[in-house]
């Protein structure tokens, strides 16, 4: 027969008799209480029940004057507590219901997508782990004061919910700061049971929003100019409202580069940046600093963009196999583009505005303009038949040298469709130029260019996609890319390898994305990135 048992308290003497009750339920098979020593001794199936927490154990002591509770687990058992939608397990705990703090031995537990476990977990609410130097002010203002904290020694973290993770980081110790971010210290990467790489700094995870960040594992990378390369990243915070980046690379033939940036967020609307990259470009043939800062602004469904650059290093895809690289001057450049707005039942369209000052092998040019742009909406292929779309753009710019003009005018329809194992997807591009532009980076050609990807699994967990750009104004096979996937249950790594066969620009990348995050891959050759922004337009 189960025991129960409701003890209702003021608290600790030091408390004013203002302070109001909390009520405490204890339940267990036996429970006794020791009214001369004032504990609630607990043993079966205890729990123990308050307006923050249920905890549950097999042997539990609930200290009614000093409001301490002590438990353990029995045999192949674990002590467990929930809170604020968050469990942890462990083999034993010891935690003041006063003042919210405590430590638990052996602990075990999730905090969003991340999977803990290892040695002690200690908990404290924020203000207390500030004082003990877990945190530091600016941590301890992002968070609620009563938001309890934890440091954890000797744990594990991976996102990978198998019983034998894929992939871990193990450090000495991890502070945890619910809702806001994850810093684990110089964690080891593991890959299975092999040591992969040490990681010489903290590596932050952030919990707020699932977002690109720093990577902790140093890539190689490929690059025709460069040669092969390895990256390795880290963040740092200051506020909630200011974060930074820095980044080391290492080629073959140019030996070190380099890259950090700030962004700070006064509010969700508005995103101001600074980016400085000491970068090689083959068109100025050598390394320089290349500056870049502005503000990217966001209100229901209204984007606008004004950046400053300064040595720019530019690579414009005009079709292709065929891109422009330059080094370009913006001061500044200003973009506008109006909410998508239904027209008919599966089309949309939008407006689009444009003003910016230009520097380019020595001369200044002012650009203004407008455009229009209109797509379908595309739904996914379930089935064998074809699921057809389109996008058409108009943009018109202005120049203030001599009389130049330029009106571009692209169209792109395609379809997808499923034939067996083989996924298809099939684009025709046009585009229209009239007039001419001054400069060379935004000056276009007229483009006539068929695209076909052809996507299917290979084998297990490795899947193969080809997409040929063909010029059929040329009559000329210009570009193949060749994407190689493996696809695990809690990442995927996705090797690119893209093929010029106009300029002989050929470069190859590295993809690594995390399931659980999957708003925020790491990439190894940033050319990826861009090589997808392109590919949503076919």
């Amino acid at each position: 027969m189960t025991c129960f048992v409701l003890l209702t308290l003021l608290g600790s003497p030091a408390f004013s008799q203002d302070d109001r009750k909390e009520k405490i339920t204890l339940e267990a098979d036996y429970l006794v209480y020791e009214e001369a020593e004032g504990i609630a001794r607990a043993e079966g199936n205890a729990k123990l029940r308050t307006k923050d927490m249920t905890l549950y154990a097999s042997h539990l002591e609930y200290h009614v004057y000093e409001q301490v509770v002590k438990a353990t687990a029995g045999d192949g058992g674990e002590v467990v507590m929930l809170s604020d939608g968050k469990r942890l397990s462990g083999e034993r705990l010891e935690y003041d219901l006063l003042s919210k703090e405590g430590r638990l031995y052996n602990a075990s537990g999730q905090v969003d997508s991340v999977f803990l476990k290892g040695g002690s977990l200690e908990v404290a609410p924020a203000k207390a782990a500030m004082q003990r130097k877990w945190i530091s002010k600016g941590d301890a203002k992002r968070v609620p004061p009563e938001e309890q904290v934890g440091r954890w020694s000797d744990v594990s973290i991976t996102t990978c919910d198998q019983p034998r993770p894929h992939y871990r980081l193990v450090t000495s110790h991890v502070t945890v700061i619910p809702g806001y971010r994850l810093v684990a210290k110089n964690p080891k990467i593991y890959i299975g049971e092999s040591l992969l790489f040490s990681y010489p700094f903290d590596y932050t995870v952030d919990l707020r929003e699932k977002k690109e960040g720093a990577s902790a594992v140093p890539f190689l990378a490929y690059d025709s100019d460069k040669g092969v390369g390895m990256r390795l990243s880290t963040s740092l915070s200051w506020s909630e409202e200011f974060e930074a980046d820095a980044t080391v690379f290492y080629w073959t033939e140019e030996d070190f580069e380099g890259e950090i940036s700030g962004r700070y967020r006064p509010n969700p609307e508005l995103d101001l940046f600074l980016l400085s990259q000491y970068t090689y470009s083959s068109p100025d043939d050598e390394k320089l600093w290349r500056p870049q800062w502005g503000a990217n602004w966001v209100h229901q469904g209204w984007t606008a963009n004004v950046l400053w650059s300064e040595r720019e290093d530019v690579e414009v895809e005009k079709e292709a196999g065929v891109t422009y690289e330059g080094t370009l001057w913006r001061s500044p450049e200003f973009s506008l583009s109006s909410p998508w707005k239904k027209v008919g039942l599966h089309n949309e369209a939008r407006l689009l505005l444009f003003w910016g000052e230009y520097e380019e092998v020595g001369e200044s040019y002012r650009r203004s303009g407008w455009g229009v742009e209109a797509r379908s909406e595309e739904e996914p292929v379930s089935g064998p038949r074809l699921k057809p779309y389109w996008r058409l753009r108009y943009l018109w710019w202005d120049y203030d040298h001599k009389d130049d003009l330029q009106e571009i005018t692209s169209a792109n329809v395609g379809f997808t469709w499923k034939a067996g194992i083989f996924s298809m997807r099939t684009a025709y591009l046009r585009r229209w130029v009239s007039g001419k532009s001054p400069m060379a980076w935004d000056d276009y050609d007229e483009r006539e260019e068929l695209y076909q990807t052809v996507s299917m699994p290979v084998t297990g967990k490795w899947h193969l996609s080809l997409r040929g750009g063909y010029d059929l104004r040329d009559s000329h096979l210009d570009e193949m890319v060749y994407r190689v996937i493996y696809d695990e249950h809690c990442y995927q790594w996705e090797f690119v390898y893209v093929d010029d066969m106009v300029e002989d620009d050929d470069w190859a990348g590295l993809r690594l994305t995390i399931k659980a995050y999957p708003e925020q891959p790491v990439f190894l050759n940033d050319k990826i990135r861009k090589l997808d922004e392109l590919e949503t337009e076919l």
